[in-house]
């Protein structure tokens, strides 16, 4: 017990105290984040966690499909060693997922409710090990982005049982735990109700402000002085126009108002990358929302069809 005690103060000293301080790691702090170039996940901490613990605890707000799926296997793993685990969700929103929620109900070894109220927001993962709870606590939710790809923050740490840290988050998982609902089929099944409707109505509302959105985007005083004379032009029967502009002043929203200005049947944009041809076509849409029909003409595509066709030379 006293070797413990003593590789556990240092870790806390290398820590919290001074980083050059020598200690084993084992029960050091740490910003669990994901990162792409060092291969870094949030879900690799939760996999360890997951595989030598004796008890878990889950507190968060969302919990999706996709992030059930990430752990699906092991939890399994957990329920055939008989590894009892307590999850905690939340209505909030009502994001959470309820075919994630079926999934969860699936394993005898897991206790599962939610919270119905509408300020339940928390993040937190406990771990009970042999001598010692982990405890992580930061911006994380149970889902596949925020364990696999999403830019998070979450602290690791370490402590005893009788510690004030891990007393007062066992506290307050087990009052929450206590004032939630648990989940069983019938919530699940009048839960999608509202889920559905909500999903539904927020689908309705994206694809409204996808169509309004061409009316809130206005010219600048670049683009407004260029329109003018293009119409100067045109009442003059030119049909030739040159636009030297400065990088990041809106050349190319330009091109998409003079669309608009002229709403021909067909429209060519020609440049000599593909990727400036994808970006525009995005900005062409920004303005047009599904009014026009677009496509590529590259080397590898031909959309000959298409109302606007972006091509390169």
């Amino acid at each position: 017990m006293e070797k413990f005690r003593d590789s556990f103060l240092q870790n806390l000293e290398t820590g919290f105290i001074d980083h050059q301080f020598p200690s084993n790691n084992k029960y050091l702090p740490q910003l669990i984040i994901n990162d792409k170039k060092t291969e870094r996940k949030v879900l690799t901490t939760l996999d360890f966690e997951l595989r030598k613990c004796k008890e878990f605890w889950f507190s968060v707000a969302f919990a999706t499909t996709s992030g059930i799926a990430t752990l699906k296997n092991l939890f399994k793993e957990l329920e055939e060693k008989k590894i009892r685990g307590k999850i905690l969700v939340s209505q909030y929103q009502n994001f959470t997922h309820p075919e994630a929620l079926i999934n969860l109900l699936k394993f005898k070894n897991i206790e599962l409710k939610i919270a119905v109220n509408n300020n339940f927001h928390s993040k937190g993962y406990l771990f009970k090990h042999e001598d010692h709870y982990n405890l992580i606590i930061g911006s994380s939710n149970l889902t596949a982005d925020a364990l696999c790809k999403n830019i998070e923050w979450n602290l690791k740490i370490s402590a005893i049982s009788n510690s004030s840290i891990i007393s007062n988050s066992i506290s307050e998982f087990k009052s929450e735990f206590q004032k939630a609902i648990t989940v069983d089929e019938k919530f699940i099944s009048y839960y999608k109700q509202i889920y559905d409707k909500q999903f539904k109505y927020s689908q309705e509302v994206k694809d409204k402000i996808k169509n309004e959105i061409e009316w809130k985007i206005e010219p600048n005083s670049m683009q407004v002085e260029a329109l003018e004379n293009i119409k100067k032009l045109r009442s003059e029967n030119k049909n030739k126009a040159l636009l030297i502009s400065a990088t990041g002043t809106g050349k190319t929203y330009l091109s998409a108002f003079v669309g608009k200005l002229l709403n021909p049947n067909k429209f060519l944009f020609v440049v000599h990358r593909e990727n400036i041809a994808s970006t525009a076509l995005k900005t062409f849409q920004t303005i047009f929302g599904n009014s026009k029909t677009v496509g590529f003409y590259t080397g590898g595509k031909k959309n000959i069809d298409s109302d606007f066709i972006f091509s390169t030379v």
